[in-house]
């Protein structure tokens, strides 16, 4: 009887300290806004638990343009609350590029290529194929001059999945 109770005891406190599962994000096709600089769409895919791709078309309010970027982004850690595991938030990194298109004081367009390197977090909850996310993307604008710039942004996007794992 005291080794059952022994034994009781030990998967008991093992399974108290074990950490709680990761949460797989939604796959597939994702759809949403995103606010802030730029102010637009967010297009997301993912066909890999821990990369996938990003893309916005969107308008800068601040500085008069149209932007469009593309991003290959990866998960760096997922962040758990073991009072909330059912809610998770994955950091991310990653690389992409960023063109941006406005009217110049002589009504001509000119656009200004840039890569962008994007740092964020994500909020997965397990109980719906969305996401929301905060980002800061540092910019350097390669062409036509080259300069440091910046994007932040918030957002959230709906996944168009039947294979979404939750």
């Amino acid at each position: 009887m005291k080794s059952i109770c022994l034994v009781l005891a030990l998967a008991s406190s093992q399974a108290v300290s074990a950490k709680p599962s990761r949460i797989e994000p939604p796959k597939g096709i994702g759809a949403g806004i995103v606010m802030g600089v730029p102010t637009g769409i967010s297009l997301g895919y993912r066909t890999q638990s821990k990369s996938y791709f990003d893309a916005a078309v969107a308008w800068s309010a601040t500085q008069d343009s149209l932007h469009i970027h593309f991003d290959s982004l990866f998960e760096v850690t997922q962040i758990v609350d073991p009072n909330a595991p059912q809610y998770q938030f994955p950091l991310y990194t990653g690389l992409g590029v960023r063109v941006q298109v406005s009217p110049s004081g002589s009504q001509k367009i000119y656009s200004i290529l840039g890569i962008r390197a994007p740092i964020g977090i994500t909020f997965l909850p397990q109980v719906a194929p969305f996401e929301v996310f905060a980002e800061f993307a540092p910019v350097l604008s390669i062409y036509p001059d080259t300069r440091m710039n910046y994007d932040f942004a918030i957002g959230a996007r709906y996944y168009f999945s039947n294979t979404a794992n939750h």
